[in-house]
């Protein structure tokens, strides 16, 4: 794990906030001079910690008013067809899609978000996704949301924390499970 300097960290939390910060508003936040802000960026890139610099979007501004989450399984046909067909760009291409993430567990093979306009469009877009390619994936479970559940919590939020805590080098500790009201003398060692 790589250890950040506290200026490494402090601009990278200024970053998350607004990747469009310059380097002079940076520098002046973090009473350093601009040239080793600039510095300090070249070497946060270079080390790869920073990938490239992100929009935070507004849907609502585009019309984007509900969201969809789905959990597929993929069939041992679709696997086969994905490779062959370029079935995933159809299928996980689609311009409505924000993410795919492929997860191993038993029953779900993948995990795709997507964006519409309305409620009905996603329920459209849903149906003849399943019976198109039914042979191919089964849509486990979809969650729907509005615009104004996403993200209460943002990712931002999350990355600032963890830079916060492992930006340091701190080692990661147990999640107490004991306050969720799991009875710990049940678990085995290798659980507990």
């Amino acid at each position: 794990m790589l250890k950040l300097t506290k200026n490494e960290r402090e601009i990278l939390k200024l970053l998350v906030r607004n990747s469009d910060m310059s380097d002079t508003k940076i520098a002046q936040k973090l009473k350093i001079t601009k040239q080793a802000v600039g510095f300090i960026k070249r070497k946060l890139k270079q080390k790869r910690v920073i990938k490239n610099y992100t929009v935070n979007v507004d849907f609502e501004m585009l019309g984007i008013k509900v969201f969809g989450m789905i959990t597929i399984k993929v069939k041992e046909a679709g696997w086969i067809f994905l490779r062959q067909k370029n079935l995933h760009k159809k299928v996980f291409g689609s311009s409505n899609m924000i993410s795919c993430f492929s997860v191993s567990r038993g029953d779900i093979g993948v995990i795709l978000i997507y964006a519409f306009k309305s409620l009905k469009e996603l329920e459209n877009y849903f149906q003849r996704l399943q019976v198109e390619f039914i042979k191919y994936f089964e849509i486990k479970d979809i969650y729907i949301f509005s615009n104004e559940g996403v993200l209460k919590d943002s990712p931002e939020y999350l990355l600032i924390k963890t830079l916060d805590i492992y930006g340091k080098g701190t080692p990661l500790e147990p999640f107490p499970v004991e306050k969720m009201g799991v009875d710990t003398s049940k678990l085995s060692d290798s659980e507990n």
